[in-house]
C-alpha cells in the first residue's frame, strides 16, 4: 500500500518515471516523495521524481538514478505504523 500522497497523485504515471513497485521506499512511511521539474535554458524541462529518506540522510531513488533497494533497516511499512 502506497503511504505518500506525492506518488499517489503523480502528474506522470509511474511506468513515464520508470519507478519499479518492487521497491521498499513505495510504502516506506519515512520516505518523502518529491514531484518537480528540471529547467534547463533551450531544452524541454524534464519531470523527475525523487524520494528522500530522512532515516539514510540521502536520495535513495531519482528519476535521473533510478536505484531499487527492494529490503532496507530503516524501512517503516504499515505493518510497523500500528
Amino acid at each position: 500500500m502506497i503511504i505518500s500522497k506525492t506518488l499517489k497523485t503523480l502528474t506522470k504515471s509511474e511506468e513515464e518515471h520508470e519507478l519499479s513497485s518492487d521497491i521498499v521506499c513505495r510504502t516506506c512511511a519515512n520516505a518523502i516523495w518529491r514531484e518537480g521539474r528540471i529547467r534547463r535554458v533551450q531544452e524541454d524541462n524534464s519531470n523527475i521524481l525523487q524520494c528522500y529518506c530522512p532515516v539514510f540522510f540521502t536520495v535513495t531513488w531519482a528519476t535521473q538514478e533510478p536505484v531499487e533497494f527492494t529490503n532496507c533497516d530503516g524501512f517503516k511499512g504499515m505493518n510497523d505504523l500500528t
